[in-house]
């Protein structure tokens, strides 16, 4: 029984080493796959991390600067290296093999590394621009639980790498129905405290799930195109864009008082 309790949390403490640099003492590749559902979990402790600096006093542009700093730094930069290497991919317009031999290379293109410039760049004026709106906290945590849940639905949805590696390990052991309904409650557990203690929004609830699922949906559809299946790069890709996204969303609704 005690193996039982202690499971899921050192599941969740794999998974928390695994897609962070936060330490838990705890690497297990296989633990982190078989929990890999609770990655909103994940999305909600870098979200409040990076997000607790909206509440001092200091200027919303040292707020972004240290928002999107932190966000960056506590993935080990991990995503954004992977959406560099998968616009590598895409502006090569190759497919299969040749498309994964360009996603493995270590060099960067020029349109990557343009991609990267303006992802950051649009990054740090939404923030700015949510900061001045004196409601940053709720909605840097609502998109960093959106932005590692669609790594998680991509991995539902995905098909089987056909290699064995840890692209495959973490898609087979995502589409566990139990995990999924799991991941689905522990989302719903997640947006009804964020709706309580900040007084969220429905408004901005359902429109950054709805553009979540847009995104990741084409996200899917391109990386099948391309690779035939979704990759730890394609999932990088995937977190980042969809951080952006969101973030410039955010910014423009509140800018226009919806």
């Amino acid at each position: 029984m005690k193996k039982q309790l202690n499971e899921p949390i050192k599941g969740f403490a794999s998974l928390l080493s695994f897609l962070t640099i936060i330490p838990t003492g705890t690497h297990d590749i296989e633990l982190a796959a078989k929990y890999f559902y609770l990655v909103p979990a994940i999305g909600l402790v870098e979200g409040l991390i990076a997000g607790v600096v909206m509440l001092t006093n200091i200027s919303a542009i040292l707020k972004a600067v240290i928002v999107m700093c932190t966000l960056f730094i506590i993935t080990g930069f991990n995503h954004i290296d992977g959406f560099a290497d998968f616009t590598d991919v895409l502006a090569s317009r190759r497919r299969g093999k040749e498309a994964l031999k360009i996603l493995k290379e270590p060099y960067r293109g020029a349109i990557a590394i343009a991609s990267t410039a303006l992802l950051i760049l649009v990054t740090y004026v939404s923030v700015m621009h949510i900061a001045l709106q004196g409601q940053g906290l709720s909605h840097i945590v609502v998109i960093t639980v959106l932005s590692s849940e669609s790594m998680y639905l991509l991995t539902v949805l995905s098909r089987e790498p056909d290699y064995h590696g840890l692209g495959r390990l973490f898609i087979s052991k995502s589409k566990n129905r139990a995990n999924i309904l799991s991941n689905l409650l522990l989302l719903f557990i997640i947006f009804t405290c964020i709706y309580f203690m900040f007084n969220y929004k429905i408004t901005y609830t359902v429109i950054t799930f709805l553009s979540t699922i847009l995104c990741t949906l084409c996200v899917l559809r391109k990386a099948h195109e391309v690779l035939g299946y979704v990759t730890g790069d394609v999932m990088g890709f995937c977190f980042e864009l969809n951080k952006t996204l969101n973030l410039l969303i955010i910014a423009i609704v509140s800018s226009i008082g919806i």
